[in-house]
């Protein structure tokens, strides 16, 4: 890491070699008493900041993208320039005196250093400027040290600004003209946070209204993994606050708070965790050793969680992650999953009413469902068995509803176990309905599943019921028979 510092600031120094002159060279007859710096910041996607590239002090292409909201701060430190220079005014000379001031600026501005001013924050197109510099100090030619004392909250700062070191007079390309206009352009670099589901490939991506994802099941475990970069500003005063925070959709849950890991932290001495909404809230403490530690590197956070019995299989289910800090809302990553699940009705053949009570096994190939929780007659899937008594009875509720959700795509059967009170089952041919599980189509299909009632009007064979039809209809013909005896007479 110092080896990687060393050579950064060297490179900067070539670039400041470029900018600075030496005391005691002067071709022109008229020289400016002041000079402006405009400061033109620029941030860079990680691992698209280009090699350093020298400054000419003109206006220049230097591409990334304009960033407001840093600011700099100019110093005055010649008296310890010329010190570091002493009697050399070679080009190397100047090169090594400025690379010192810089590796002591990494941080915080030397104690030799003098502010000239106050800080200044880059605005409109990430520009600020300081003018009026004066080009001489005591008879000497001035030399300034510009840093970039604030850095700014948003985007997430990984790499700020090297510091600058201006020796006046700076000429103008291939020239001996003093520039008294001098344009610098720093650079930071922004580290992009990002989510994903680390166990994707063990589910099969499927469409939904013409859009690819993974098509998951309420009987695994969704592994996510986080990766927040760390601003390099974390341990300054002006980061208060520095929270992670995951929300999921509904039908989407932590499926263990203690099963959350944030990198090589300590919970309770490095941060705090919290159960929010079905998700967990993270907040690092910004003044924590270890936690300083990580300015500018990357925090691996991982959790899993499991579907609900709540989740809508017509619905894409979001898992959403936010990192704020000082409580700026901050950009949503979001990962998406689909799930299927099918609505079933219970009914009488003849009246079409709903009927409560019957119970089915769901049946994939040689495979039985289990189901570990139902809510308002709905069942979520848990795994499957080979054992059909193993297998959860799932039963039909007031109306006859009955629902199966957290299931993936395929081709299932729903087979009847348990006729309603009053009705048939064919032991010997159980009614099956077979039925397919697509993402998305929940709610377009209800299976109705007809039971036929039980016969109650005609007595069965052998029976009591039998004896008493034979007992009066012997009354009748005894009856009948007296009556036409009476009539004879």
């Amino acid at each position: 890491m110092k080896s990687r510092l060393i050579k950064l600031l060297m490179a900067t120094t070539l670039l400041a070699s470029s900018l600075v002159g030496i005391g005691a060279v002067n071709a022109e007859t008229t020289v400016p008493d002041t000079a402006q710096i405009t400061v033109h910041k620029r941030v860079f996607s990680e691992g698209e900041t280009p090699d350093p590239i020298q400054n000419t002090g003109e206006i220049m292409d230097f591409g990334g993208t304009a960033l407001n909201g840093a600011g700099f701060s100019v110093y005055d430190v010649t008296t310890e320039y010329y010190k570091k220079l002493g009697d050399q005014h070679s080009e190397e000379a100047v090169t090594a005196a400025v690379a010192a001031i810089q590796g002591k600026s990494v941080s915080v501005a030397p104690s030799y250093a003098t502010p000239i001013g106050t800080e200044k924050m880059t605005t409109g197109d990430g520009s600020a400027t300081f003018a009026e510099l004066p080009l001489h100090k005591a008879g000497q030619y001035a030399a300034y040290l510009l840093l970039e004392t604030t850095t700014p909250l948003t985007p997430t700062i990984t790499k700020k600004a090297v510091p600058m070191v201006v020796v006046m007079p700076v000429y103008k390309p291939g020239t001996t003209t003093i520039n008294s206009q001098i344009h610098l352009y720093p650079k930071n670099e922004t580290g992009e946070d990002q989510k994903v589901l680390t166990n994707q490939a063990d589910f099969t991506e499927v469409d939904f209204n013409g859009t690819k994802y993974p098509n998951v099941s309420s009987g695994a475990l969704l592994n996510y993994a986080l990766t927040v970069n760390i601003p390099v500003n974390i341990a300054e005063a002006n980061v208060q606050s520095f929270v992670i925070q995951d929300a999921p959709s509904n039908g989407l849950a932590l499926a263990d708070l203690a099963a959350v890991k944030v990198g090589d932290l300590v919970q309770g001495t490095d941060y705090t965790i919290a159960a929010t909404n079905n998700g967990f809230e993270i907040a690092l403490k910004t003044d924590a050793p270890n936690v300083k530690q990580l300015a500018g590197q990357k925090l691996l956070v991982t959790y899993p969680m499991q579907l609900t019995a709540s989740v809508d299989p017509d619905q894409v289910i979001q898992n959403k992650a936010t990192i704020s800090v000082n409580n700026q809302p901050g950009t949503d990553l979001i990962v998406k999953t689909v799930t299927g699940g099918k609505k079933f009705k219970k009914i009488d053949a003849q009246t079409d009413k709903g009927l409560a009570g019957a119970q089915f096994v769901v049946k994939k190939g040689d495979q039985f469902a289990m189901f570990k929780q139902d809510q308002t007659d709905t069942y979520l899937f848990d795994t499957w068995v080979s054992d059909e008594a193993q297998a959860t009875k799932i039963s039909s509720g007031n109306n006859g509803q009955l629902s199966v959700v957290g299931l993936a795509n395929g081709n299932h059967s729903l087979i009847e176990v348990k006729a309603p009170n009053g009705y048939l089952l064919n032991e010997n041919n159980r009614p099956t309905k077979d039925f397919t599980v697509v993402a998305g189509q929940f709610g377009t299909e209800t299976i109705k599943f007809e039971n036929i009632r039980k016969g109650g009007f005609l007595p069965q064979t052998g029976s009591i019921g039998i004896y008493a039809f034979v007992v009066v209809g012997l009354m009748l013909m005894g009856g009948a028979y007296f009556w036409n005896r009476k009539v004879k007479r």
